[in-house]
Formats: C-alpha cells, sequence, structure tokens
C-alpha cells in the first residue's frame, strides 16, 4: 500500500469521493472528504494520519493514543458515522489493510473501526481477515434516520400520518401570517460568499436556544468543522441552505448537502423568538420542496433523535468494530 500526506488525500479528494457512488453498506456522505477531512481538523487535528491507497481503495485512519495504548481510529470518530474504508474492491482492500498493519508485529495498534454496516461487503471482508488472531468486539450502534421523496413532495407527504400532515400545514400557515420569507441557496458562488453565509447561519444560533447553552455551532470546533466543510462542498454545488427572514434580518435556517441523490440534513436552528412559529419544521418542508424539485432521492435527517422519526420512512445502522 502507498502511504499517504494529508496534503496528497486532498489532491486525491474527487477519487476517494467517486469510489462512494453506489455504495449501499458505508454512509457516503460521511465517508467522503467533504466530511472527514474536516472533522479530523476541527475536533483532533494532533493525531498522525494513517493514510493508504492501493488499487483496491484507500484506508483513511488516524493513529492516537488512549492510556498509554496506540490506536488507529477513522479520521472523523466523534459520532462514528465515517467509514475509514472507501473501496472498488472490499474483499482486497480488507487483505490489503489486513497486512498492513499485521507488518506492524508486536508493535501493532489497536483498531477502531467504525461505519461498517452489519453483514455489508466491508464488514464481512473486515471481520475474515481480522479474526485471525485477533479479538474482535462489536462497539457502539450508530442509527440514522431516512426519508424517501419518490413521488416528490405528494408522495412524501402521502407516507406521513394525517396528524402530522395537518401540523405541517398549521407550521406553514403561521410562518407566513408572521411576514416571514423563505430565501432558498442552491449555489454558491465564491469562498467569500460561503463565509458570509456561515456567518449567517452563526449568527442565527446565537439567537437560538443553542446559542443560550454554548452548543451546536457556538461551541468553536463545531463552528470549525462546518466552516471547512462549507468551503470544500461549494465548489461543488453540493450545499443546500434555506434561510426564513423578517425585515432583512435571518430568523432561521436548515443546512445541508445532496451527495449521490442523498440529502444529509447538517444543522438547522432559529431565533428564539420565533419558537412558537415551529419554524424548524417549516424550513425542512421548504428544503424538502426544494429537494424534490430537484429530483432527489433520499433525505437524510442524520443522528437518530426521537422527533425524527415521523419524518423518516426509515434507519440506516452502522457499528463500531473494536480489534485489539
Amino acid at each position: 500500500m502507498h502511504t499517504l500526506s494529508l496534503g496528497e488525500l486532498e489532491a486525491d479528494a474527487a477519487a476517494v469521493d467517486e469510489l462512494l457512488a453506489g455504495h449501499d453498506d458505508v454512509d457516503s456522505f460521511c465517508s467522503s472528504t467533504y466530511w472527514t477531512v474536516p472533522a479530523h481538523f476541527a475536533f483532533a487535528p494532533r493525531r498522525s494520519p494513517w493514510l493508504r491507497r492501493s488499487d483496491a481503495g484507500y484506508c483513511l485512519l488516524a493513529c492516537t493514543v488512549y492510556q498509554g495504548r496506540a490506536f488507529l481510529e477513522p479520521l472523523e470518530v466523534n459520532w462514528g458515522f465515517a467509514s475509514p474504508f472507501v473501496y472498488s474492491d472490499a474483499a482486497a482492500l480488507a487483505r490489503d489493510f489486513a497486512r498492513e498493519v499485521g507488518e506492524a508485529g508486536a508493535a501493532r495498534p489497536a483498531l477502531l473501526l467504525s461505519g461498517l454496516r452489519p453483514g455489508g461487503r466491508m464488514f464481512m471482508a473486515l471481520v475474515e481477515v481480522l479474526s485471525r488472531g485477533s479479538r474482535l468486539l462489536r462497539g457502539a450502534s450508530m442509527i440514522r434516520y431516512r426519508a424517501s421523496l419518490e413521488g416528490g413532495i405528494d408522495g412524501f407527504m402521502r407516507r406521513r400520518s394525517r396528524k402530522f400532515r395537518a401540523n405541517l400545514r398549521r407550521c406553514r400557515r403561521l410562518v407566513m401570517d408572521a411576514g416571514l420569507q423563505v430565501e432558498r441557496i442552491t449555489r454558491i458562488r465564491s469562498e467569500s460568499e460561503a463565509a458570509a453565509l456561515h456567518a449567517r447561519m452563526l449568527a442565527v444560533e446565537a439567537r437560538s436556544w443553542k446559542g443560550e447553552a454554548g452548543t451546536g455551532l457556538c461551541e468553536a470546533s463545531m463552528s470549525e468543522f462546518y466552516r471547512q466543510m462549507l468551503l470544500r462542498l461549494w465548489p461543488h454545488d453540493l450545499a443546500r441552505i434555506t434561510f426564513a427572514r423578517l425585515d432583512d434580518r435571518d430568523a432561521g435556517y436548515v443546512f445541508g448537502a445532496v451527495h449521490f441523490g442523498v440529502y444529509r440534513g447538517l444543522q438547522m436552528s432559529f431565533d428564539q423568538r420565533f419558537s412558537k412559529l415551529s419554524l424548524g419544521s417549516a424550513l425542512q418542508v421548504e428544503m424538502l420542496r426544494m429537494l424534490c424539485e430537484e429530483g432527489v432521492a433520499v433525505y437524510d435527517l442524520g443522528m437518530e433523535v426521537p422527533y425524527k422519526g415521523r419524518w423518516a420512512d426509515e434507519t440506516f445502522e452502522t457499528v463500531q468494530v473494536i480489534v485489539v
């Protein structure tokens, strides 16, 4: 396998992300460089990158130390959404990886591998090659909620309950009666425009409950994570944002990205002054309308949170595997 620097990975980013097209056993957006590289720099930049490329794909990990023991872990380890393996041939890449880590002999690090779908190609290939002489433990499970956009906005609504549809109609009326206007962002034309949009989202966040709690984008590393992500998304027209505005001031936003026909929701927030309007729900519906007009197939709502179940049709699960 060829060892890569972070700079070489950045140069290879398009090739890495293209390999994720059509994969049904990984979270394709969270395994892409749009997510993993910003996560490394924003949350754990002091780790030593452990990046490898072979004819079968890429192994994108970093080396860290926990309680005196060396571990290899994914570039994005905060949530465990990302698979560190991006492949054209899962079995061959698993063999290449096992051979590479095996060459360390007694100094071989423990492995924390995430973003693997139970029973998926990469999961099964890794179990086969890493179980020889090692102990495999199943770690935490991460659930995402997903909704089909088949049939457009009407199809999406038909799959929701009558009460849910009525609540969404009420949300929309409240927003309209309050005089708020919705701004759609589907294309960003420059790095400075991307920076300005990031600043607008931060300003809304500061006036939200998240701002009062010092969470969300108001937390420095989270702000940096999404700033770097937006800078990578905009040249490829992948970012999607809806803002609600009143009197030329932003009242709320929903931010996400489209990748291989799947929209991944990233962040949403609203000014606390508008908490009674259910502004978040109204903006999500506006985002859904925009995505359906574009022909996007799936709305990935992200991490499992109870309220998201009402919006979703299915779940997508990946797990961690610990190898010692």
